[in-house]
């Protein structure tokens, strides 16, 4: 049995901040709902700009209930997406990962009317190592 050791990351949507960054990359999805504001009901695209493949991610979510999450690159590469008390988390069961690109990382289901911001990012590889990752624009993860 091969273990991997996952590391999870805290982000938070501030959709004051804007997001953005639209890319090539694995999905067809492209960002479509990062405005400045975020709706009672809607979604929201968590963009990311990664440099290298990641294995596991993880972020919470303040200002608005996070619902569910779907598709993006996550979605694509075969990842499980749980949420709970507005954490998100997602790894591959079979040790999958998403490749360095540009695109949604996922989209995530919510609820309320407040700003929505990522924050407290962790990102880890295949190895389960932390990468150097950052929030830029609110709803954009950058993994340098």
């Amino acid at each position: 049995m091969t273990c991997r050791r996952v590391v999870v990351v805290t982000a938070f949507l501030c959709a004051a901040c804007g997001g953005g960054g639209a890319g090539s990359g694995p999905t067809p999805t492209a960002p479509s709902s990062t405005s400045s504001s975020t709706p009672t009901a809607g979604s929201v695209n968590v963009i990311a700009n990664l440099s290298a493949p990641i294995a596991g991610f993880q972020f919470r979510v303040t200002g608005v209930d996070v619902t569910g999450t779907s598709g993006g690159a996550a979605a694509t590469y075969g990842f499980t997406v749980s949420t709970g008390n507005n954490i998100v988390i997602g790894f591959s069961f079979a040790g999958a990962t998403i490749p360095a690109s540009a695109s949604t990382l996922v989209v995530l289901d919510v609820t309320g009317s407040g700003n929505a911001c990522l924050t407290d990012l962790i990102i880890s590889d295949s190895s389960g190592n932390a990468l150097d990752a950052s929030i830029t624009g609110c709803l954009t993860i950058t993994v340098a």
